[in-house]
């Protein structure tokens, strides 16, 4: 994880996620190696938004992901179970 941001979208916040791939398990690679994920809540100062069953991504850690693609925008599949902290 290179770096993780929240910001304000209209009346919520989302997470935005820059990733390096380092490799890829399964499934067919995608053109680019750096993607940005984004996902819904986060905290921005004091104020916190929770979503139920997505995950958490933080800073400098190395996760396995699975991801979907769609219209060049990338999402976690599977919600919370689509993360997982790998060392």
């Amino acid at each position: 994880m290179e770096k993780v941001e929240s910001m304000q979208n209209g009346g919520s916040i989302s997470t935005y996620s820059d990733i390096s791939i380092d490799k890829y398990e399964k499934g067919v690679p995608f053109s680019i190696n750096k993607i940005q994920i984004v996902t819904p809540g986060g905290t921005i100062g004091i104020v916190t938004q929770a979503v139920e069953d997505q995950p958490i991504l933080h800073q400098g850690k190395n996760v396995r992901l699975y991801i979907n693609q769609n219209n060049g925008e990338f999402s976690i599949s599977c919600g919370i179970m689509g993360a997982e902290e790998i060392q």
